[in-house]
């Protein structure tokens, strides 16, 4: 999720949130299969699954209302704590 949550970081995530808001990103599993995602909302009731990281646009895909069923939302993400190390 590269430019989104920045690498070496702590992020927060709202646990209490486990159904689809509104859009913003989320931990999901879908089909049995993990993900950091932006959810958004699309026509006639799909929700569209984007990677933020352009390198990853391959994985983005659309779950239609028939298969809300199979989505579980864990959370969705809150915060990013960037964690900037340096050498002394």
């Amino acid at each position: 999720m590269e430019s989104t949550i920045p690498r070496l970081s702590i992020t927060f995530i709202k646990t209490d949130i486990d159904k689809f808001q509104d859009n913003g990103v989320y931990l999901i599993t879908f089909d049995g299969y993990t993900y950091i995602k932006r959810l958004a909302r699309g026509k006639s009731g799909v929700i569209n699954v984007i990677s933020d990281n352009k390198l990853y646009s391959y994985t983005d895909f659309d779950i239609a209302p028939d298969d809300l069923d199979r989505l579980i939302i864990h959370g969705k993400f809150w915060k990013a704590l960037p964690l900037d190390f340096f050498d002394i």
